[in-house]
């Protein structure tokens, strides 16, 4: 089930990327639900609940993870936010196919749905004397542009 919201505060500190909705508990939301765009898009998570708001852990949180895989592909590892540098994509290894422009996708083979869109591969670092490539991916949505919903 959808329930649509919107961000009215967003905190793009040093220390986390958070937002508030304007939906709590009184609404049906509970922590742990995911927030995505209204097409499709991963924003965050509902980590606090209130009455009548709740805030968001946004997917640029460094605290924030998730299992991504490219779009139309084999390669996944596991997505961490990155603050300002948006998304990191780890566990990369350097046989893995994987390149600038690529989609990446959630699995569901954690707590968040399948099929959302995480964001485009920004840069990818090969060196063959390490073990993983250095991933860095640009979120799908910056938060606070348009509408976004809670998936129930």
């Amino acid at each position: 089930r959808l329930l649509p919201e919107g961000i009215f505060e967003v905190s793009l500190a040093s220390e986390g990327h958070q937002a508030l909705i304007n939906k709590g508990s009184t609404n049906g939301i509970a922590a742990g639900q995911t927030i995505i765009s209204s097409a499709g898009e991963l924003i965050g998570k509902v980590i606090v609940v209130f009455s009548t708001s709740s805030r968001v852990m946004l997917a640029t949180d460094p605290a924030f993870s998730v299992i991504g895989r490219v779009l139309n592909g084999q390669t996944s590892g596991i997505v961490h936010g990155a603050l300002e540098d948006g998304l990191n994509f780890e566990l990369i290894t350097q046989a893995d196919i994987i390149s600038e422009g690529d989609i990446i996708i959630t699995t569901g083979d954690d707590m968040i749905p399948a099929g959302l869109v995480v964001g485009v591969v920004r840069r990818v670092e090969n060196n063959d004397t390490q073990l993983f490539k250095k991933v860095n991916i640009s979120p799908s949505i910056q938060p606070g542009q348009g509408p976004v919903v809670v998936i129930q």
